[in-house]
């Protein structure tokens, strides 16, 4: 018998709501197995939220491959209670929003919410799409990582990451634009093997051959590294003084 015979086999209901089946009657340890394989997904798992004309704000997971990756958890509320932790320790998760108003960090405070807190622990991996921005050290894109550096500390056991689009005004009409990866838990780490990554793809390369925009656009990351580096020994210097916010945490990385 397969196992999705098992699942759905015609039998009565038990008081937990699931069917006093031949899959009932198996191991938990087996049953981990088969939501494990019945669930884990072989890519990220898209979340989006919609914002509607009633101001009802939906999401929606999916992935390229299954439109609905998360559909066994509403078979019953025992396989529910079951596999719920094991969707969410086994997948990655990345966040958009099709609503521009939603701020990208309410998306994921909202999906952890709705899932609860044992679901949440449970989860390893998110990475969150922050939108398009002309520069590396955009002010807006400065706030938005900022946002979720201070998150990432909250939830430490999610490895955050960061994902931007970088294209610059004179260049979105010719879509030329560079994707920018960043781990939440070290900015400046990952500032620096971006620049590093950048340095070593240009010197590779005929000097002849390489437009000034790729020039830039190893400064900028240079200059945000240098950034992060700086906010980081300040607010060290503003938490022991016991005040201080971002803007003034901006104005000192950038000495005015």
């Amino acid at each position: 018998m397969s196992i999705q015979s098992m699942m759905n086999s015609k039998t009565s209901l038990t008081k937990n709501g699931m069917a006093d089946s031949l899959f009932s009657s198996l191991m938990p340890q087996t049953r981990n197995l088969i939501y494990k394989f019945a669930l884990q997904q072989p890519e990220p798992i898209t979340v989006r939220w919609y914002e509607h004309e009633d101001d009802q704000r939906t999401s929606v997971a999916s992935t390229s491959v299954d439109k609905y990756p998360t559909a066994l958890t509403e078979t019953c509320k025992l396989i529910r209670n079951e596999c719920g932790t094991i969707l969410y320790a086994t997948n990655q998760f990345q966040f958009d929003s099709r609503t521009d108003s939603l701020p990208k960090l309410d998306i994921v405070k909202r999906f952890l919410a709705i899932i609860g807190r044992s679901n949440s622990r449970a989860m390893r991996s998110i990475t969150i799409e922050v939108g398009l921005y002309p520069s590396v050290t955009a002010h807006f894109l400065m706030h938005a990582l900022q946002d979720l550096v201070q998150f990432s500390g909250v939830e430490s056991h999610i490895k955050f990451n960061c994902r931007a689009i970088i294209c610059p005004d004179r260049l979105a009409a010719h879509g030329v634009y560079y994707r920018l990866v960043l781990d939440c838990g070290d900015v400046v780490a990952s500032f620096q093997r971006l620049a590093l990554e950048k340095g070593a793809e240009l010197r590779s390369q005929e000097v002849a051959l390489v437009s000034p925009q790729h020039w830039q656009l190893l400064q900028e990351l240079k200059d945000a590294h240098k950034m992060w580096v700086t906010l980081g020994e300040t607010a060290n210097t503003v938490q022991t003084a016991g005040n201080g916010d971002y803007e003034e945490l901006c104005e000192a990385a950038n000495g005015t």
